[in-house]
């Protein structure tokens, strides 16, 4: 049981990576420092900080504030796994 656990944080941190990698690919390409992408978040840049380096989960609510604050739209595409 507690492999399964571990095997699943592991699949949560990696799906929060991929979208965060693109939050930050459209943050730079704004030319938004992270205080700045914190503020229009409104959050506090520590906050976002925590974010980004995995001590703080990535919800749901976040993502809708990553694309109301950048102007963007997540895409979801499915496909069988190899």
């Amino acid at each position: 049981m507690q492999e399964n656990e571990e095997e699943l944080k592991k699949e949560i941190d990696i799906l929060s990576k991929k979208f965060l990698y693109e939050v930050y690919k459209q943050a730079r390409l704004k030319k938004l420092n992270r205080k700045e992408l914190a503020a229009l978040l409104q959050v506090s840049p520590g906050y976002l900080s925590q974010l980004f380096h995995s001590k703080k989960p990535l919800t749901f609510e976040m993502l809708i504030r990553f694309q109301q604050a950048l102007q963007i739209e997540f895409n979801i595409t499915v496909k069988p796994i190899d």
